[in-house]
């Protein structure tokens, strides 16, 4: 880019009135000025870029063998005997519960939370004497209109975490799907 301007400012210099040595000098040393500057600017940019994917590559790689807590409407009954849940409610609730459904459809249990307040509640399930697999929670609040079904947080084992080309995407995927971290409640 510098040799292009000299060179265009040489060829449509006025012959009959040159550009004085010491202005035609100090244009020169500007020119260098930005074009140095410029370059340093992609170079801080590639930088930056380079260390935001290397940052998302090592928190996506902390989540391998975590559960992570998305919308779904199934969970694992492991050797635990025990699947955790969360919901979110908007406004406070009379009552909430929950029913377990087994993976042939026939209802398991249900229980009764009582009244809970706005916003993330937690729940855990004793599936002690039940046999492990894939169980379907649905979680209802009475908030005065009866009971309404909400959206089940339930725990997904992370088995690995991609990348997008770009470095900017993370796809994490478990047993029952992928997500992205836009659907994660929470983690642990």
């Amino acid at each position: 880019m510098f040799m292009e301007l000299l060179i265009a400012q040489l060829q449509n210099q006025d012959p009959t009135d040159p550009t004085d040595t010491a202005e035609y000098m100090n244009q020169m040393a500007t020119l260098t000025q930005v074009e140095s500057t410029m370059a340093l600017s992609d170079s801080l940019e590639e930088l930056s870029s380079s260390l935001s994917t290397s940052q998302k590559a090592l928190q996506a790689s902390s989540l391998v063998g975590q559960n992570i807590f998305v919308e779904a409407e199934t969970a694992e009954l492991d050797d635990s005997g025990t699947i955790d849940g969360a919901f979110v409610l908007s406004t406070s609730a009379s009552d909430v519960r929950y029913t377990v459904y087994d993976s042939e459809g026939n209802r398991v249990d249900q229980i009764s939370l009582g009244s809970q307040l706005s916003g993330t509640q937690n729940f855990t399930w004793n599936g002690a004497g039940n046999e492990a697999g894939t169980y379907t929670v649905v979680v209802e609040a009475d908030t005065g209109d009866g009971y309404e079904e909400i959206t089940a947080y339930l725990p997904q084992n992370v088995n690995s975490v991609t990348l997008g080309t770009s470095g900017s995407s993370l796809t994490i995927n478990t047993d029952l799907g992928q997500f992205t971290m836009d659907d994660v409640l929470q983690i642990g």
